[in-house]
């Protein structure tokens, strides 16, 4: 049986923002990442992968919906995009059109 890959994130660096104003508490950005993670789900990866790192930039328009600005790996920039982009967020409440750096690591499971 293939195995597939188990998409495990981890925050690098502090999950940040660059916008001007007040920044969102952290328990809002922790929601945010998490509803992130679960949208993206598990990507199938090559077998010579063990691990692979994305910095997926994003922002969250007026309607609520993420709208990915650029990601940092070509392997994974198109599935994350088919899977985030336009995506309305249910849970969690994103500052609008703030810039979001989410670090991710996907790793082979």
């Amino acid at each position: 049986m293939k195995k597939f890959a188990m998409l495990l994130f981890a925050v690098t660096m502090a999950f940040t923002s660059y916008a001007h104003g007040d920044k969102p508490s952290n328990s809002n950005l922790l929601e945010l990442r998490d509803e992130i993670t679960d949208m993206i789900g598990h990507p199938r990866m090559d077998e010579s992968n063990a691990e692979a790192r994305v910095t997926l930039h994003f922002t969250v328009n007026a309607k609520n919906q993420v709208v990915v600005l650029t990601t940092n790996n070509e392997e994974f920039d198109e599935y994350i995009k088919d899977r985030l982009n336009y995506q309305e967020l249910e849970k969690s409440t994103a500052t609008i059109n703030e810039k979001y750096t989410l670090p991710l690591i996907i790793r082979k499971g």
